[in-house]
């Protein structure tokens, strides 16, 4: 499961009721975790959001389906109620596009997506697309907690320009 295909995803609680939409990813930019999942309820000016434990969730498949009922959720609050109540890059958005460095090339790429299954430890790896493509688009890579030496607005790889092949190798069989 990527972020960029269950954003937008329609949220039902227990008994099939449409409750809103995924928003975003609520993530612990520091240690690569997913903390909850925004979802948005209401109209274009009547927006208000609400967040959602992981273990709140019973499946996902085209929608993403709640164990509770509607009445069980959170109160719905503004975004700007929820912003000031969350540190700084606590939503995937705002770690989306992220610069990605290693020692030998200031500017290896951008993070554009997180990976991540629900059924672990609600751990993600980031997808890193490099700023330099070819003909075919520009090649992506995973990467982990562990390959990164600074996590930050600016962020370190360890990994060396061999490793970074290697990567993109077997990227090229994936679709993220």
């Amino acid at each position: 499961m990527n972020a960029k295909k269950i954003k937008g995803m329609k949220v039902l609680d227990n008994n099939g009721i449409q409750i809103g939409k995924v928003s975003d990813l609520g993530i612990e930019c520091e240690q690569f975790k997913i903390r909850n999942i925004l979802i948005s309820t209401g109209g274009i000016f009547s927006k208000k959001y609400f967040t959602v434990n992981i273990e709140e969730i019973d499946k996902i498949d085209s929608n993403m389906y709640l164990k509770s009922s509607k009445e069980e959720q959170n109160i719905a609050v503004p975004l700007e109620e929820l912003k000031v109540s969350s540190p700084e890059g606590y939503f995937f958005k705002n770690f989306q596009n992220r610069i990605v460095k290693t020692n030998e090339e200031p500017l290896l790429g951008l993070i554009k997506d997180i990976v991540f299954n629900l059924k672990d430890d609600l751990a993600f790896d980031v997808v890193i697309e490099k700023l330099v493509g070819g003909p075919l688009g520009k090649p992506s890579f995973t990467a982990s907690l562990e390959d990164f030496s600074n996590v930050d607005i600016l962020m370190t790889l360890k990994l060396d320009k061999n490793e970074i092949k290697e990567r993109l190798k077997l990227s090229k069989h994936k679709m993220f």
